[in-house]
């Protein structure tokens, strides 16, 4: 059997493997008797067998104020070898124990961006429902008009859609600055501390209504033929986010 490569696997260095296989065959031995028959320099071999000692794999006395190393028992590297299964045991609980968390990192560090569009009052009715339905929480930029226009031409009634997502989740509204929309948040106000609406002045509005919620932009182009593109990117979100931040900054209340 090749003992150096197994003991390598143990941990050990090769001057300590060399110090300890001479050591098993000498049964006993002084610093200076082991610089003479392994060629370690003193300073080499003093540090190595420290280390032995530390390990359980070498013990020693003092004799005539000289210290005798001796070689313990080589059923000691079962030690090693049970000293290592524990840690070993340990170091898989605690990986186990955050690999939820990377792995959640890890997907969301892969994940593609998803872009659907739709076409046409159905899509857009579809959409409007799944965002207000979805539970997270909304951050919406109205276009100039865009509530009265959806109303009409889409027959999707904003005050009912409101009316349910003010018990599921919190919202914010930057919308035209008019009596109308001044009026509807009003009533916001008093069904749900949750809700919360900002104003621009129609001239500052965007010219495409924007909605954030969770990982998803949805980008709404009223009209006789609407458009609907919803993105979902948790970056591309964030980067919406932040901006609809700075609009909220300086919309009035």
């Amino acid at each position: 059997m090749d003992i150096p490569p197994v003991l390598k696997k143990l941990g050990l260095t090769d001057l300590e493997i060399k110090l300890y296989t001479t050591l098993l065959k000498q049964k006993e031995s002084t610093a200076s008797n082991l610089v003479k028959l392994t060629g370690i320099q003193r300073r080499g071999v003093y540090d190595a067998v420290e280390r032995l000692i530390r390990k359980g794999l070498v013990s020693f006395v003092e004799q005539k104020y000289k210290r005798i190393y001796r070689p313990v028992n080589p059923k000691a590297l079962l030690t090693i070898v049970e000293e290592r299964q524990a840690q070993m045991s340990e170091l898989e609980k605690e990986v186990s124990s955050i690999l939820p968390k990377l792995e959640k990192s890890f997907a969301a560090s892969y994940e593609k961006p998803e872009v659907n569009v739709f076409v046409g009052k159905e899509g857009v009715k579809t959409v409007v429902n799944e965002v207000f339905t979805s539970g997270k929480d909304i951050s919406f930029v109205s276009s100039k008009g865009a509530v009265a226009i959806a109303e009409e031409l889409l027959g999707i009634n904003f005050a009912i859609l409101r009316e349910k997502y003010r018990k599921l989740a919190k919202i914010r509204f930057i919308e035209d600055d008019t009596p109308e929309m001044r009026e509807l948040a009003k009533e916001d106000i008093k069904a749900s501390p949750f809700i919360k609406t900002r104003f621009l002045p129609a001239t500052q509005t965007p010219p495409i209504s924007f909605i954030i919620y969770g990982n998803n932009v949805v980008f709404m182009r009223w009209g006789n033929e609407p458009l609907v593109v919803s993105i979902k990117d948790s970056d591309f979100a964030k980067g919406f986010m932040d901006y609809f931040d700075t609009l909220w900054k300086i919309a009035k209340k």
